[in-house]
């Protein structure tokens, strides 16, 4: 993930750093604000990202870039049993 950034981003039309590709989540996807790019919260985030980032190839798509692609159980499926 971490290794993937700088990267250009269509929708924003520009090259993005990871920071600020956080803080686009933070705004768009959670209506939030966004933080300073040295806060200490940043820092821990990018942090974490970059211990996911250990061992994941450059190029390779990292499991959180695989959304929908779970089979989720259909009703009436044996949640218990593991069926």
């Amino acid at each position: 993930m971490v290794a993937g950034f700088p990267q250009y981003r269509a929708r924003d039309g520009s090259v993005t750093m990871l920071e600020q590709r956080i803080n686009s989540c933070f705004e768009r996807s959670l209506n939030g604000q966004p933080l300073p790019l040295d806060h200490p919260a940043m820092v821990d985030i990018v942090a974490y990202m970059t211990g996911l980032s250990q061992g994941v190839p450059v190029g390779r798509r990292h499991l959180c870039h695989q959304a929908g692609t779970t089979r989720f159980p259909r009703q009436g499926e044996g949640l218990a049993r593991g069926q």
